[in-house]
């Protein structure tokens, strides 16, 4: 991206040389766009935009150094920043060289475009609390293309955050600029040795546009085109796959607060669990335990009835295996039923989550083998697994079992009924 770029200047021409993708915007419209589309941004004269990616690499020409501000864990926890100040009173009149300058080809650019005049008012680059001068971060040296008599920075580079994955920052003073394009073209050069994944270097001279004939320039543009369109089939992609995943998420929630409990719940939790799956069977259930007939003892958990048919049920959760004396307790419930004037009920259920922290599909068959069973199941008794319920409540909810079909299920169930 190109942040306050005038759009008729040499910078401007060679940032469209150099790069397929680019986009010329100002400092405001900058915040607006995916910083994950570009590889590098060129700024000038401002603060730099907010949100600027730490990834990008960042040749700026004047303004706030594009960086990141680091925390330091003395004192009130003041921000150390890189900053930009100007130089006040005495004024260098000899500056020297960094060997970057010489190393990177741009000693003519630093001479021309970065030393001030001796005696003049001038700019350096320095890391600092608030208005005192402070050491750079680990691995965030500045390394200078030129520095005053003090030791000051005029003009170079350092990495722009600690993260692994952080461009660098190339800052020089805005009247660096008449020269930018030049600047520029050092840049891409030393971006090219030390990230060639976002920077590949051209092959050779041939491949470069101002060398290409109108074949090879329109392939290259084709080819750019492809690119871009690419790259904006997989960004769509990324956002259809973050809705995806926050789709499931919500699903994951509302299982866990609701059938799931089938699966891991114990005490009222459960039972709360067992009437919404009944209920969405189209069973009438009634909390026994809120009954006034049992305000002094409790007796079983719930009624399930379905016009004239009748069931009373105990339901229970453990975190290991089911008990058979529970069928005994079901047993008594039937008879105070009974007793206070009710026909005999249908059925009489034993709704139990058992093993609980086995992992489902790896739990056995409760009561399996015990010989109370028979004896329960010859009175119209059932042994339901919570796992049976969670299983057919997924299926009336997906429409591959109608709620009739599931009533019928559970009415004709004895014995320890099929998961």
């Amino acid at each position: 991206m190109a942040v306050n770029v005038d759009a008729g200047s040499q910078l401007a021409e060679a940032i469209a040389r150099l790069f397929p993708t680019v986009e010329f915007v100002s400092r405001e419209d900058a915040a607006g766009l995916h910083q994950r589309e570009f590889d590098a941004a060129v700024l000038v004269g401002s603060a730099p935009p907010e949100g600027l990616g730490d990834h990008l690499q960042v040749l700026q020409f004047g303004g706030p150094p594009a960086a990141v501000d680091e925390w330091i864990p003395i004192g009130d926890n003041s921000r150390r920043q890189a900053r930009v100040r100007r130089v006040e009173g005495a004024r260098a009149r000899n500056f020297v060289l960094g060997d970057a300058s010489a190393q990177l080809g741009v000693t003519g650019l630093v001479k021309r475009n970065v030393l001030p005049e001796p005696g003049s008012e001038y700019k350096v680059i320095k890391w600092s609390f608030g208005s005192s001068a402070a050491p750079a971060p680990p691995g965030r040296q500045v390394t200078e293309f030129a520095a005053d008599s003090a030791g000051d920075t005029l003009a170079g580079y350092f990495k722009r955050s600690d993260a692994d994955e952080a461009g660098h920052l190339w800052w020089l003073p805005e009247t660096a600029v008449v020269d930018g394009a030049e600047w520029l073209k050092a840049a891409v050069r030393w971006w090219q040795q030390i990230d060639e994944r976002s920077f590949p270097p051209f092959a050779t001279w041939t491949e470069h546009s101002d060398w290409m004939t109108k074949a090879e320039i329109d392939a290259a543009r084709e080819i750019a085109r492809l690119e871009a369109e690419a790259e904006e089939f997989r960004l769509a992609h990324e956002d259809r796959l973050k809705q995806a995943s926050a789709v499931q998420e919500a699903a994951q929630a509302a299982a866990a607060a609701g059938p799931r409990r089938l699966l891991v719940a114990q005490g009222d939790e459960l039972v709360e669990a067992v009437i919404e799956s009944l209920r969405l069977f189209g069973f009438t259930v009634v909390d026994a335990d809120e009954l006034s007939e049992n305000a002094q003892f409790k007796q079983e958990d719930l009624r399930i009835i379905d016009g004239d048919w009748v069931s009373l049920a105990e339901v229970k959760g453990y975190k290991k295996g089911a008990k058979a004396s529970d069928l005994l307790q079901i047993g008594k419930a039937v008879e105070v039923y009974i007793g206070r004037g009710n026909k005999r009920p249908d059925a009489r259920w034993y709704i139990v989550n058992h093993n609980l922290q086995t992992p489902p599909g790896l739990r056995d068959v409760a009561l399996a083998g015990a010989p109370e069973v028979a004896i329960f199941a010859g009175m119209g008794g059932a042994v339901l697994d919570t796992r049976l319920l969670f299983t057919m409540h997924r299926a009336v909810e997906g429409g591959q079992l109608g709620a009739e079909a599931a009533r019928a299920k559970l009415k004709q169930a004895t014995g320890v009924a099929s998961v």
